[in-house]
């Protein structure tokens, strides 16, 4: 038998899936409000799309962040912890782009 242990890597897959979902939607996003600001000639951050846009980057850092943690831990309990709750903490950093939303427009008002 052999050493390799596959723990954690269906976490790693699927956080690098969605950090590259999320990369491709941010670079729309990013597009778009430059053009719309261009047109409108206003600064790229009064618009309503920058709290999302924001919201994203920090959706993507967290997946990142699980990316990063399930390729370097030893930890097999922590790995297979990963694996088993994929939903549960995918869903959780999700939210958190329109928490962050939430909070930026509750800050402007």
């Amino acid at each position: 038998m052999s050493d390799i242990s596959f723990a954690g890597f269906d976490a790693l897959i699927s956080s690098v899936a969605l950090s590259i979902i999320l990369l491709i939607v941010l670079i729309i996003c990013f597009f778009y409000a430059w053009v719309k600001s261009k047109r409108m000639k206003v600064k790229l951050n009064t618009l309503p799309i920058f709290p999302h846009m924001i919201g994203i980057l920090a959706s993507m850092l967290g997946y990142l962040l699980i990316a990063w943690l399930s390729d370097h831990s030893d930890n097999l309990n922590f790995l297979k912890g990963l694996d088993k709750s994929i939903l549960l903490w995918s869903l959780v950093i999700f939210f958190v782009w329109p928490t962050i939303v939430f909070i930026i427009k509750k800050r402007k008002i």
